[in-house]
């Protein structure tokens, strides 16, 4: 089973703590690329592309609530995300299978591009989040972000 970046995602966390609401931030932190954005609420969503990491460990999506990290695994789905209004997307927190590859190319490509993501936890609307266009230059690579699959 893959690795998932548990470590380097609780480490971005105490970064973005004091993070501008709906701003696209970037950080890179020794081969991993964390892409995040918060609310007014203290909640957060980081996007972690390990680019430069061992095959063993798999990109990731994640919500923090609080001192709440929740994610999607092989097993369990509760997140999910609507772009744009469009056909929600669940990403399995796995981009080595088939179907995990389809869902990180579809969310990493939406989620560079959107106005608008809606966040879901065990299908209850949790927050939303409306990116400020100035910041989405900082999440414009993330498209470029490849499942395992594809690496």
């Amino acid at each position: 089973m893959k690795k998932t970046l548990l470590g380097f995602a609780i480490l971005s966390m105490t970064t973005i703590a004091n993070a501008v609401p709906n701003v696209w931030e970037k950080f890179d932190e020794k081969g991993v690329l964390v892409y995040a954005i918060s609310d007014t609420k203290n909640t957060t969503l980081r996007v972690i592309c390990a680019y430069a990491m061992p095959e063993s460990y798999d990109h990731g999506v994640y919500v923090d609530i609080g001192n709440n990290q929740i994610s999607n695994s092989l097993s369990k789905q509760p997140l999910s995300f609507l772009v744009n209004g469009s056909k929600p997307s669940t990403p399995t927190g796995v981009t080595s299978t088939v179907s995990g590859s389809v869902e990180w190319d579809k969310i990493t490509s939406s989620f560079s591009t959107a106005k608008r993501i809606d966040v879901y936890l065990n299908n209850k609307k949790i927050t939303t989040f409306n990116p400020i266009q100035s910041s989405m230059n900082n999440i414009k690579s993330l498209k470029n972000c490849k499942s395992r699959l594809n690496d």
